[in-house]
């Protein structure tokens, strides 16, 4: 995106293709040639910006908004989903990670933790908050660790308990 807009050509994500003018109407004609030339060049930008493996599933895309659209279909999903364990989350970052950095990609753990806070659900921004502002700088393994905490402090304030701990309180009763 910020390349299309560093090149002016962001606008042909916004605009509504239109059919191919009546001849007699030159400014219309020169109007739908010049969006045509720029969406060449956006889908080029586009295509030319991703990896193989992803331009293969926009075959058959004939615009760069459809393009577009496609790219946060696929990486739209990495917020995380209600009722997905927060561990399981995590783990799907950090392996989102690995393989961008297979593909030569250099992320700062600042960075990846700025991903993974940002892709959690608004019940989590206070432990987000608190975190930034200690300014704690932890390995993605103990942010993990640091965000089951809060799960369960999070579950435990909505009254859900889990089956463990409900076991757990149960033996501990029958000893006394």
């Amino acid at each position: 995106m910020l390349l299309l807009t560093a090149e002016r050509l962001s606008t042909v994500l916004d605009e509504v293709t239109s059919q191919k003018p009546a001849d007699d109407d030159y400014d219309q004609h020169e109007a739908y040639k010049y969006f045509h030339s720029c969406d060449s060049k956006a889908k080029l930008s586009i295509l030319g910006s991703v990896d193989k493996s992803i331009t293969n599933s926009m075959k058959g895309i004939t615009f760069a908004k459809g393009m577009m659209d496609k790219l946060k279909e696929l990486f739209n999903e990495t917020d995380m989903k209600e009722g997905t364990p927060v561990t399981d989350h995590v783990l799907k970052m950090k392996n989102l990670f690995e393989k961008l950095e297979t593909l030569d990609t250099s992320l700062t753990l600042k960075y990846k933790r700025y991903v993974i806070f940002n892709s959690l659900p608004t019940t989590y921004n206070p432990f987000i908050c608190n975190f930034n502002m200690n300014r704690l700088n932890a390995e993605l393994t103990e942010v993990d660790n640091m965000l089951q905490e809060v799960e369960k402090t999070l579950k435990k304030e909505k009254g859900e308990v889990n089956a463990t701990e409900v076991k757990d309180s149960n033996s501990k009763n029958k000893r006394n």
